[in-house]
């Protein structure tokens, strides 16, 4: 491996920096030729910042003339796979974990004792895979340091006074029947493609690679670079007096930085009441700074993640212009939230489920539709205030479209929903099966919807959407029947799409 450090500095956000250096090495009148790169990043966040400064500068510095091809950006975690090649094909993160949930399920509870105090009682999917995503961590973490779990049980084994031998025994038998599995679907795991390029020397780089930012890259990656050949750039964001603390892959050392004294002055502390009163200290120390820094040169650390939603409302407010490094969860999207309260309502019939569907916004546009096709005068605005009144007059538990005491409008709007919801109601299927059932009630809701991209809102709503999609088409590729198919109920299988989406 040929590896060169180059020290991005502090003067300015290291992605400028970054895409300064590669309109220096690589344009060339008015093209911008980055395709034969491989540009690794911290996370896929920083990926789509830098594809999007890379776009800016070919429309700025070339005056919108300039031809860019973009590199090829991976997160660090990804990076392993662009060096190396497989003749098998590898198993995708879906497939993996309904094997491994297969694999646990198929040991039986009572070898599965010394592994977990209580494995599931029953054949519920959820409950498997939930096992199966624990076990998933271990290995993942495993595999970062370059070790299978035969690997860490070995050498566990030869420790003094090592008494948990029976817990590790179980998780080897539990790779090698997941790793059988998957060989007998054609598949192999993501990790042991790895530790085969490397036993193999299989590892073939598609161009050169540079390490943006990548500080503390898995132990596995660096063994897979190190053997790889490639040629190896690490843009480190420091100054090049900080040298000793970074190693040639640009990787944190630690001793090095473990005796730092970080200089913190009194006068930089601020101390308040309430979380209310940290927006407003915030805003504060924003206004004094007077328009020296443009908000990239500026980062907002919480040390609660609960606290950044109201801190980015407030500067929301404020005019400030903020990109959230936490986001928004996919499962509290509309799109999700509906699909969760369909599952809610429909397994029990619970006068608060329903409650609740009728205050969905985008349910409520779909009644609206159907109100204007069966020419009905419900008036839908206050629908959910009369059932409030009705819940409170009769105090059902749940709710029966027969009941004799139920108004019209709202065995009507039963009757809607029931419509919208008439193909889940069936006897349990693979889970596959489930994903075409649940696309069409999501395409009876959403497109009739007319949704602007350059609205901020409709345009989360269209991420949300294709991320739901994305995942259900995924769900519809499984196999129907073998080791890997899964009989589940319509609330199982909504339930298994929401919890991969999170």
């Amino acid at each position: 491996m040929n590896c060169e450090r180059f020290f991005l500095g502090r003067e300015e956000p290291y992605l400028h920096r970054v895409v300064r250096l590669l309109w220096d090495q690589y344009a060339r009148a008015g093209f911008w030729d980055l395709s034969g790169l491989v540009v690794a990043v911290p996370g896929g966040r920083a990926g789509r910042r830098l594809a999007e400064l890379l776009t800016e500068a070919a429309a700025r510095n070339g005056e919108g003339h300039t031809a860019l091809l973009l590199p090829r950006i991976v997160t660090a975690g990804d990076l392993p796979e662009e060096l190396y090649s497989c003749q098998e094909p590898v198993a995708d993160g879906l497939t993996a974990l309904l094997a491994l949930a297969a694999a646990l399920r198929g040991l039986g509870r009572e070898r599965l004792a010394p592994l977990v105090p209580r494995p599931p009682e029953s054949d519920s999917l959820l409950d498997w895979v939930s096992l199966a995503r624990e076990v998933e961590r271990l290995r993942t973490d495993l595999a970062s340091e370059g070790l299978r779990v035969t690997d860490a049980a070995r050498r566990c084994a030869a420790l003094p006074g090592f008494h948990d031998g029976a817990r590790w025994e179980v998780l080897s038998a539990v790779e090698e029947a997941y790793r059988d599995l998957l060989a007998g679907q054609g598949w192999i795991d993501r990790h042991e493609a790895r530790f085969w390029a490397l036993e193999q020397e299989s590892l073939e780089p598609s161009g050169p690679v540079l390490l943006v930012a990548t500080v503390d890259l898995p132990q596995i990656t660096r063994q897979i670079l190190s053997r790889s050949g490639a040629t190896v750039t690490a843009l480190i964001p420091a100054s090049p007096e900080e040298a000793d603390g970074f190693d040639e892959l640009g990787c944190l050392v630690a001793d090095y930085w473990i005796d730092r004294h970080v200089m913190i002055p009194d006068s930089a502390l601020r101390i308040v009441d309430r979380p209310v009163d940290q927006s407003l200290a915030l805003l504060d120390a924003l206004a004094e700074l007077e328009g020296t820094r443009t908000p990239d040169e500026i980062t907002v650390g919480v040390g609660d993640e609960k606290l950044a939603p109201a801190l980015e409302r407030a500067l929301r407010l404020s005019g400030v212009p903020v990109r959230s490094i936490f986001g928004r969860p996919l499962t509290s999207t509309r799109p999700a939230l509906l699909l969760g309260a369909l599952r809610d309502y429909l397994a029990s019939r619970r006068t608060e489920d329903f409650a609740a569907l009728l205050r969905h916004p985008d349910l409520e546009a779909y009644l609206y539709r159907c109100a204007k096709e069966d020419d009905s005068r419900i008036d839908l605005w206050r629908a959910p205030d009369r059932f409030d009144a009705y819940v409170s007059e009769h105090l059902p538990l749940h709710l029966d479209p027969a009941r004799e005491d139920l108004p019209g409008e709202i065995a009507t709007l039963c009757r809607w929903i029931g419509e919208l919801a008439a193909e889940l109601l069936s006897e349990p299927c693979p889970l596959s099966e489930w994903s075409a059932r649940l696309l069409q009630v999501l395409r009876d809701v959403y497109a009739p919807l007319l949704l602007d991209p350059g609205d901020a809102t409709d345009r989360q709503l269209l991420r949300a959407l294709r991320a739901l999609v994305e995942q259900l088409e995924n769900q519809s590729r499984l196999p129907a029947e073998g080791p890997l198919a899964a009989r589940v109920s319509f609330s199982e299988a909504i339930s298994f799409t929401l919890g991969q989406l999170s």
